[in-house]
């Protein structure tokens, strides 16, 4: 099943977050409320239509042992950037281990869903 298409908004809604906090952690602290609120509405709003669209894909499809893994371990580090990005929005000073794990945290999720997408062929 070609699923692309209707993976087609999550992905232009990932690819926003990701333009809004690259351009909220260019202007410094403090952070521009406007600016962090889009990011994360925009993040919630492409979670929240992923998992609708993948549910929606194809309700006969057989998931492996492997992917129900994937998708555990995908769910587990957004959960892990939704936790950084509130750590990031709390304090004051500039903590660059917590940046690092959202920015590392941000590549992973991207591997795990190419790594899912491959697996769903």
């Amino acid at each position: 099943m070609n699923f692309t298409p209707q993976l087609l908004v999550p992905v232009i809604l990932f690819l926003i977050t990701s333009g809004f906090g690259f351009w909220v952690s260019q202007l410094g602290r403090p952070y521009n409320n406007l600016l962090f609120n889009i990011h994360k509405l925009i993040a919630l709003s492409g979670v929240v239509l992923t998992v609708i669209k993948i549910i929606e894909l194809n309700p006969h499809t057989v998931f492996t042992r492997n992917m129900f893994y994937l998708f555990g371990l995908t769910a587990v580090i957004v959960i892990g950037l939704f936790a950084t990005g509130a750590i990031m929005s709390i304090r004051q000073e500039e903590s660059r281990a917590v940046l690092s794990i959202h920015q590392i945290a941000l590549v992973l999720v991207l591997i795990l869903a190419g790594w899912l997408i491959f697996l769903w062929k």
